[in-house]
């Protein structure tokens, strides 16, 4: 089976104009998907910021209970030595 030379070139055209739509297709898609994984990334970020917030007022209600207790430690150990 051989081809003309124009038939060939029609052959390459069909296929570049296959490839455009392929191309375009995906693209499409990939926006779609790109959209979704913003999404995503934002509510990460928005759950990271939950928790780096929920563990600095853990750390903070913490560090207060602790110096109480040394105040009270120290109170104590003054009242023994006395």
């Amino acid at each position: 089976m051989s081809f003309t030379p124009d038939e060939i070139e029609d052959l390459k055209q069909l296929f570049i104009a296959n490839n455009g739509v392929l191309l375009t297709e995906l693209e499409q898609r990939f926006k779609k998907i790109d959209q979704h994984l913003e999404t995503f990334e934002q509510k990460f970020d928005d759950l990271s910021d939950s928790v780096q917030e929920a563990i600095d007022t853990s750390n903070d209600a913490s560090g207060q209970q602790l110096a109480d207790h040394e105040q009270r430690i120290t109170k104590f150990e003054q009242a023994t030595a006395s």
